[in-house]
């Protein structure tokens, strides 16, 4: 596993399923995100730090966001919690299933 640090863009998006979603956004402070093999797409899985291991199973989809990719392509994500109610998953697809070029759209 390669975990790594947010970039901004996606601090942002995270920030707004969040507010999607109705929860606090401080799990966000200390989070280590790991790109996720989909293409392109920009799915990420979720770890906060000092989490230890990796989450059990994924639970509910707790927020859905759509936008517009530069090319105006829309682009669909979902934030999952695990079993245990923390944040463990970005999944993000774009419709014609071409790989992603901005987080945050136009």
């Amino acid at each position: 596993m390669s975990f790594r640090e947010p970039t901004p863009e996606e601090v942002s998006l995270l920030q707004r399923l969040a507010e999607i979603a109705g929860l606090a956004d401080d799990w966000i402070d200390g989070l280590l995100v790991e790109d996720m093999a989909d293409g392109g797409m920009g799915s990420l899985r979720l770890l906060s730090r000092g989490a230890g291991a990796a989450h059990p199973g994924l639970g509910t989809p707790v927020a859905f966001y759509e936008y517009r990719d530069l090319d105006d392509i829309p682009v669909q994500i979902q934030l999952f919690l695990d079993e245990e109610g923390r944040p463990a998953e970005l999944d993000s697809w774009k419709v014609d299933f071409s790989p992603i070029q901005s987080r945050s759209g136009k």
